[in-house]
């Protein structure tokens, strides 16, 4: 089997023959798909990620309030205190002109 290029156009002595032109067109496929399926894994993981880092985070805020609310049920005068507190910090940073998760990346 030989393959000359003629003219700009490959002819082939043997018409059974694959031409390269055959065989490109698969591995452009295969290649497509392949960063497809890539795309989709690298996506899928990060919204893993994503759910795991705001569970994590509500999991920490929940033990923190828990912490205060464990603290000021000792004495009826500070009851209270670390929500007023809160909510004073993220009514100022409102009127600042910082988002709800600016006031929370600050205090880290």
């Amino acid at each position: 089997m030989t393959i000359t290029w003629e003219n700009g156009v490959y002819s082939e002595e043997n018409p059974d023959a694959v031409t390269p032109f055959y065989w490109g067109g698969w591995f452009l496929l295969f290649g497509s798909l392949v960063a497809y399926a890539t795309t989709m894994l690298f996506n899928a993981r990060l919204a893993a990620v994503k759910r795991k880092r705001e569970q994590d985070r509500r999991i920490i805020e929940k033990t923190m309030e828990l912490f205060a609310n464990t603290i000021e049920a000792k004495d009826s005068y500070t009851r209270g205190h670390s929500m007023r507190v809160a909510y004073y910090s993220r009514s100022i940073a409102r009127v600042m002109g910082l988002s709800d998760e600016d006031p929370r990346r600050k205090k880290r």
